[in-house]
C-alpha cells in the first residue's frame, strides 16, 4: 500500500484546519483522522530517516522531495532525494509521482502566513490527490515553523480507507504517526522505536468490541503487542 506524506511548515499551522476558502484539506478530514501535535523534531526531516530506511530494507522504494533533503546522501539505493520545493512552479513533485516507482512519497515545504499562500497549498494538494489511488495513505502535517514554533502548535491529517484511528485526536506525537504509517502499510515496527500506533491508542482506550479484537489480533501478527 502506498503512503504520500506532506509536511507543510508555517508561523500558524492550525489555520490550515481553520480556513474556511479550502476545498482539499477539509475533504480529507472527513475522510479521515485530524489532531494536534504534542511535539516536533528540531529537523523536520531528521525524524524520518529511520522510517525511510527501514521500508527500504523491506524493498519499497521512497521518494523525499523538499528544500530539507538538500545535501543529505541517500542512505539506501531506494531512497531518492531531490531537493525542490513545493512553492515554486516547478512541476517536478508532479512528474515523479506519475513517472516514477514508489512506495513512499514525502513532500516537505514551508508557506507564508498569507491566506493566498494557504489557498494556493490547498489547491497543490488537490493536484497530487487526483494522482494517487484512492487505497493511498495520506498524512499532511502541518508544523511549526522554526521561528515561533514554541508559541504554535502543529496539526494533522491522516486520511485512510481503513479509518482505523479515532475522528479527532489530542497530543499525537511524529513518532506515532510514523509508527502508525508502518501499521496501515502492513509493515513491521520500527525496531526500539518508541512510537505507539494510534490505532493502538484507540483501542486501549475505547472499549470497541469485536472491532477492538480484531485491530489488537493484526497487532499481535505485526509485533506491535504481545
Amino acid at each position: 500500500m502506498k503512503i504520500l506524506v506532506i509536511t507543510v511548515e508555517s508561523p500558524n499551522p492550525s489555520l490550515l484546519l481553520e480556513d474556511d476558502r479550502l476545498i482539499n484539506l477539509p475533504y480529507l478530514v472527513g475522510a479521515g483522522s485530524w489532531g494536534k501535535i504534542a511535539q516536533r523534531d528540531s529537523d523536520t526531516a531528521a525524524g524520518w530517516p529511520p522510517l525511510w530506511d527501514h521500508l527500504a530494507a523491506h524493498g519499497k522504494r521512497s521518494i523525499l522531495v523538499g528544500s530539507h533533503f538538500d545535501g543529505k546522501q541517500d542512505c539506501a539505493s531506494l531512497i531518492d532525494r531531490y531537493p525542490a520545493s513545493l512553492n515554486t512552479d516547478s512541476p517536478l513533485p508532479l512528474e515523479l509521482i506519475q513517472t516514477q516507482p514508489w512506495d513512499y512519497f514525502h513532500l516537505i515545504d514551508a508557506i507564508a502566513d498569507h491566506p493566498n499562500a494557504r489557498l494556493e497549498f490547498d489547491q497543490k494538494i488537490g493536484s497530487l490527490l487526483e494522482l494517487i489511488s484512492e487505497e493511498t495513505i495520506v498524512l499532511v502535517l502541518s508544523l511549526p515553523a522554526a521561528k515561533g514554533a514554541e508559541s504554535a502548535e502543529g496539526c494533522f491529517i491522516l486520511a485512510t480507507q481503513q479509518r482505523a484511528v479515532a475522528d479527532t485526536l489530542e497530543g499525537v506525537h511524529l513518532v506515532d504517526l510514523a509508527a502508525t504509517l508502518l501499521l496501515l502499510g502492513g509493515f513491521p515496527p520500527l525496531p526500539e522505536s518508541p512510537g505507539i500506533p494510534l490505532a493502538l491508542a484507540v483501542s486501549e482506550s475505547e472499549n470497541r468490541g469485536d472491532d477492538d479484537e480484531v485491530i489488537r489480533e493484526r497487532l499481535r501478527g505485526l509485533g506491535y503487542i504481545a
